[in-house]
């Protein structure tokens, strides 16, 4: 016999919870389901997120607008730190598009959230990597926030917990069935059945949608990364010696490096084949 709950929300990431804990605080019976071992092994987990009243359009404005009072109180004090983390947001664009620099101070108006127009050298002042020659200007936008999304998630988790969710991991579903009683869900490790299923698998959420009998939307799973770095910075500190590598490189791993390090310590003279290691191992390389 099949699990029974009011709602199975398909998809363990922020979206997911999210509505999970939602739906949960209204008395409802919710189970999360997620196919992988960890809730955030997807576009939760490597989210750069930042909150900008003024991002996007009418539409991601006024969700803004209603999210801000529920980050502000730190997710309801279910956080354990904060959730907003204050941070100015700089625009920059090319010649050509400055265009762009103008609509972004009309958005900020609309918003009624402070912004400045500068010139390509303020610009280059703040950023100073930056091209130059590629450079038409920037806008500053003042009152933008990082989103702690791991700590975000995490209160919507222990939030859905006391209020008896009940999150399943490596759980993915193979059928979703629509009788007169309601949907069965069948996954991999046994079956649910439920009311209502919510479809929060995020870049497979059309995967899911085939399985319902659903129409599609088009979504399409994408890798994405960003790059977050210093525009200036020293890595370097008396007695302070950096064993770190950058995952793939193998630098961390290398049983060399450890008397690499050992020969700094003790000021000895590097044998040749370790000398000429050090510019490739240096702290500095993160610089470029």
């Amino acid at each position: 016999m099949a699990d029974a709950y009011d709602v199975v929300v398909i998809g363990g990431g922020i979206a997911g919870i999210s509505a999970a804990f939602a739906v949960a605080q209204r008395g409802q019976q919710v189970a999360v389901v997620e196919r992988e071992s960890t809730l955030t092994a997807h576009s939760t987990g490597r989210s750069a997120a930042q909150f900008l009243a003024s991002y996007g359009e009418a539409t991601n404005r006024r969700l803004s607008a209603a999210s801000r009072e529920f980050l502000d109180s730190d997710a309801d004090g279910l956080a354990d730190s904060a959730v907003l983390i204050p941070r100015n947001v700089l625009w920059v664009a090319p010649a050509g598009l400055e265009d762009r620099l103008v609509e972004r101070v009309e958005a900020n108006q609309v918003t009624e959230t402070e912004c400045e127009l500068i010139d390509a050298a303020r610009t280059i002042e703040i950023c100073p990597a930056l091209d130059p020659d590629w450079l038409a200007g920037g806008v500053i936008e003042y009152g933008g926030f990082d989103i702690d999304v791991a700590g975000l998630h995490q209160a919507y988790v222990r939030g859905a917990r006391e209020r008896g969710v009940t999150i399943l991991r490596d759980r993915n579903v193979r059928n979703l069935i629509n009788k007169r009683s309601g949907w069965h869900v069948d996954t991999a490790e046994g079956s649910l059945s439920c009311d209502v299923v919510v479809n929060a698998a995020g870049a497979w959420a059309d995967e899911v949608a085939k399985l319902a009998g659903a129409e599609t939307v088009g979504m399409r799973p994408l890798r994405r990364t960003v790059f977050t770095f210093s525009t200036g910075f020293d890595p370097r500190a008396d007695d302070f010696v950096w064993c770190a590598g950058q995952g793939g490189t193998g630098i961390q791993t290398a049983p060399a490096i450890g008397r690499l390090v050992a020969a700094l310590i003790s000021d000895e003279v590097l044998p040749e084949e370790l000398a000429s290691l050090t510019p490739a191992v240096s702290p500095e390389r993160f610089m470029h």
